[in-house]
């Protein structure tokens, strides 16, 4: 039986070095979303109906120094009105281009298994957008009144005074921090999400790899230890992830973790270092001048 005590900021504990409640949130429209973050009972996690998401959402409202690393696109279209006057660059209303670093060969492109597929295709953007009012769809959306300040770019000032929100990317990051510590490289089959159907057995053996190492990996970047924290399924994985990207983040730990891109690109908190070792945000702004952006970016 359900607990009839609704999940509030007012639960959420700094993590031992942060200053700051950090949140993980793995959003779900049609089923229970999982949010992670460190109570009074240490490390936590909990499953939440919609209505209980909302209602934590809207608890954050006044609150200060808190982080909501959220799992799922809170930016879109960058502008309605295309600058150079001509079309619409292909994929425009569809694809991002911080998707399109990760998916194109010429970019930073992640293997099977580690998908970036287009904004438009996730289905959960609905009730990010419904809770949160992001993202901002062109000049119609209401911009007053936003119940986060948006950390869009590493640009945009953490707010001391007012509940933050910022996009990551579990899956990504985890291929970003792992590669290189794990028996998986870029040919191999990197499924994790889901328990049954096809791959059954290889997402098991990657659920349990990856857990196992990033147990050990963001234990020592934040020097806590979560070997008896049980982390069952790929849903606690990735508010995991992106509560552990926002711990890093909130303690300033710059060369760890950045948020990568901006409005116009799209934008994501990930680690600092991609596979090759060379700065993501090198990689991607180098790769952003050989696409001509039709517009200006911020980074």
């Amino acid at each position: 039986m359900r607990e009839n005590t609704l999940f509030e900021a007012t639960q959420i504990k700094p993590a031992p070095g942060t200053g700051c409640r950090v949140v993980g949130v793995d959003p779900a429209p049609a089923n229970e979303s999982t949010v992670c973050f460190w109570s009074k009972n240490g490390l936590t996690f909990k499953d939440l109906e919609h209505h209980e998401l909302l209602h934590f959402i809207q608890s954050c409202k006044g609150k200060s120094k808190v982080l909501v690393v959220w799992d799922a696109p809170l930016t879109g279209p960058p502008v309605l009105k295309h600058l150079t006057g001509g079309n619409y660059p292909k994929g425009y209303f569809t694809k991002r281009w911080i998707e399109k670093y990760f998916t194109n060969g010429d970019g930073c492109k992640t293997p099977t298994g580690i998908n970036t597929r287009s904004f438009s295709e996730l289905s959960h953007w609905t009730i990010t957008k419904a809770f949160t009012g992001l993202p901002l769809l062109g000049p119609y959306c209401e911009k007053g009144q936003l119940p986060f300040n948006h950390l869009v770019s590493a640009k945009t000032e953490f707010s001391e005074y007012r509940p933050n929100i910022v996009e990551t990317h579990p899956a990504v990051a985890i291929y970003l921090w792992l590669k290189k510590t794990t028996k998986l490289n870029d040919s191999i089959d990197w499924t994790y999400k889901g328990k049954s159907g096809k791959k059954k057995k290889i997402k098991k053996t990657n659920l349990e790899l990856f857990t196992t190492s990033l147990k050990s990996k963001i234990g020592k970047m934040l020097e806590l230890d979560f070997f008896d924290t049980p982390i069952e399924d790929d849903n606690k994985l990735d508010a995991f992830v992106a509560w552990a990207l926002g711990c890093l983040f909130t303690e300033g730990k710059k060369d760890e973790v950045q948020i990568l891109g901006d409005r116009c690109t799209g934008s994501m908190l990930l680690p600092v270092a991609a596979s090759d070792e060379t700065l993501l945000r090198d990689g991607f702004k180098k790769w952003l001048t050989k696409v001509n952006l039709p517009y200006r970016t911020t980074m």
